[in-house]
Parts: structure tokens; sequence; C-alpha cells
């Protein structure tokens, strides 16, 4: 299943070739019959589709053929979205704050929305005192506290030590304190256009923002930046995706990373560390120039060998003139 000039089509392509010719066997077996034919439940196409399965994860393997996904932006572009947020008004302190924790959490594209003030807590040592650490986790609840899995599914906001601008637990500290004793418990809720006035009641107001405008935070801020959305897709899984592919790039093992994005096993993953292109260059070039030090060493011609005996081979000379 390849285009003429013999290149492979992109995995979106191959889905979609299979499923329009099994609608189309649907539409030619029956007719004019009342039975329906369901092809992805089908036995006949059981063969067909591990050859498409087959052949969709082959191409997966290739930034360039596999389906489009969030794009994993660099970490300079993603240090300039969130530097361009300014956390002395609501809006950018909101937006800072959220961009900064959709990476440090690996959150998924929807759930900033769903998160709640209780999900946070203040790691405390033996005496009481913060240790700078703020666990996060889903089942942190009224109901069960710590949960059952909070070894399991716990994460971390960890004081940074460099750049305070980018440091989660100082924006978290400020957006809370900024926030107030509102009833709401959701943690992002509706900025205060009226915050700068003189009676107003504060930066936020009492009511969860609105679902829209925390799913396309990230598309906005790219878009701001000057990233062509258009051509490329940029979600709040962006941040997913860039965190784990500057995990990788930084060494952590697969086994590490699920811990930190949730997944059952390694092979849910794969998508993540395959969605940047400068990697695999950067694996290519490597391997390169491993190829161009094995090929440095100098191994003697057949001509050199000289058979003393048998089973005896000795280097009468070498000829220096010969490599791999």
């Amino acid at each position: 299943m390849k285009r003429k000039n013999s290149e492979d089509y992109k995995e979106s392509v191959v889905k979609i070739m299979w499923n329009s010719t099994a609608s189309s066997c649907k539409k030619c077996v029956l007719p004019n019959s009342n039975s329906s034919l369901i092809h992805f439940l089908d036995v006949e196409f059981a063969a067909a589709r591990a050859t498409r399965n087959a052949k969709q994860r082959s191409l997966q393997k290739y930034p360039t053929k596999r389906k489009a996904s969030a794009v994993a932006l660099t970490n300079e572009e993603y240090k300039t979205i969130i530097e361009m947020w300014d956390d002395n008004e609501p809006v950018g302190l909101q937006r800072k704050f959220f961009h900064v924790i959709s990476r440090e959490l690996a959150w998924r594209g929807g759930e900033g929305t769903m998160a709640k003030i209780e999900h946070f807590a203040k790691e405390t040592d033996h005496q009481g005192n913060f240790t700078g650490k703020i666990e996060y986790n889903p089942v942190l609840t009224k109901t069960t506290q710590g949960g059952s899995k909070k070894l399991a599914n716990s994460k971390c906001l960890i004081r940074s030590k460099g750049n305070l601008n980018e440091c989660p637990v100082r924006l978290f500290e400020k957006y809370m304190e900024k926030r107030g004793n509102l009833q709401v418990d959701r943690i992002f809720v509706t900025p205060n256009p009226n915050w700068n006035e003189q009676f107003s009641k504060g930066w936020y107001k009492n009511c969860p923002i609105g679902k829209n405008t925390i799913t396309s935070g990230l598309k906005e801020s790219a878009s701001k930046l000057g990233i062509d959305i258009k051509k490329t897709k940029v979600t709040n899984h962006s941040a997913r995706a860039t965190a784990m592919s500057s995990l990788a790039k930084n060494g952590v093992q697969e086994e590490q990373l699920i811990k930190i994005t949730g997944h059952s096993n390694t092979h849910c993953i794969k998508s993540y560390l395959q969605m940047d292109a400068e990697h695999h260059q950067n694996i290519i070039e490597a391997m390169r120039k491993s190829r161009s030090l094995f090929k440095s060493f100098i191994v003697p011609s057949p001509q050199s060998l000289k058979f003393c005996s048998k089973n005896i081979v000795t280097y009468c000379h070498l000829n220096t003139n010969k490599q791999f």
C-alpha cells in the first residue's frame, strides 16, 4: 500500500482508505437487503484490519507520516509563552499559572477544567513546616482523604531554584492568595474585569471559568507568539506532549514517564515520544557520529593475512588504506 512514487501514505490516509473500502463493500454486497454489515466487527475483515493496524504502527514511527496530533512545543517556545503573561493582573496570573502547571503535571487537554482546590495539598514535615512541595492528586477529596491510589497517582509541584518567574509553587501561592476565600471548589475561576477599581471585591469572581476559555488557552497563547495554528495543531494537550518530549530528551526512562502521565504501560506513551521531529534528528545525528567513529578504526586487508599453517593466521603487514 504505497504511492506511485513508492512512498508510504500517511497513517490517517491508510485508515480512511480501509474504512472507505469497507463501506463500499457493504454497499455492493448488500445493496437491497435490510441486513446490516458492520465492517468493523465482521470476521471476514479480520485479516484486513490486522494488516491495516500493522501498517499504522509502522507509520507511527515517522513524524511526517503519523496522524496529526497536538505538537510538542520547544522549551524556548514554551518559555516565551509563559513570559508573555504578566502575573500582576488577574488574567495574566491565571494564564501563566495554568501554562506552568499543565507542563509540570503533564495534564491532559481537559484535565485543568475539572481541577479542584482539594486536589492540591501542601506537604509539611513532622513539625508542620511547609517543605516547598505541593502534592496534586485527583483523589484527594473530602470523602477519600489521600485516596486508595495516592502513591500511584500523586504528582508534585516543586519549588524552582532557578527562574522564579516559572516557579510553580510561587505561582500557586500567589494565585490562591489573589483567589481569596471563594465558595466555588474549582481552582480556575472567572477573572474580575473591574479588579483595579476602588470598590472592587477582588481579582476573581465566585464562579468557575468557562470550559472553552480553558481548553483554548494554550492555542491562543501560541497564536500570540506567532505560531501558525492553522498548520500546526496546538492544544492544551501540547503541554503534556512538551513535558514528555523534554523529559525523554533528558534521559528519563519510559517506566518513569508512565508514572507521570498515569498510563498503564509504556506502549501508550509511544506517540508522545515520537511527536518531536527534532528529537528524531538528534538521534540520527548521534548514530551517524558513532558510525563515523567506528569507520575510523583501521583494519587489515585480506591481502595482509599470511597463513602460516592450516588454522593459524598472522599479520605480515597492515594496509592502512583499507577501512570499513
